[in-house]
């Protein structure tokens, strides 16, 4: 019975998290996250030019 209930709170959980993740992608935050993202990736991978 215990394996049932720590299932149901795993699947409870999964279940919160899509709804979660679902519901950021709908808004702007996700946007801007992302491009946050991409603009710190493209500056780690700029080469560093010494004067």
């Amino acid at each position: 019975m215990k394996l049932h209930r720590e299932a149901i709170g795993a699947v409870f959980g999964l279940v919160l998290a899509v709804v979660a993740m679902a519901g950021t992608i709908h808004t702007d935050l996700y946007v801007q996250a992302a491009g946050a993202a991409a603009r710190g990736d493209q500056a780690l991978f700029q080469p560093v030019v010494r004067p």
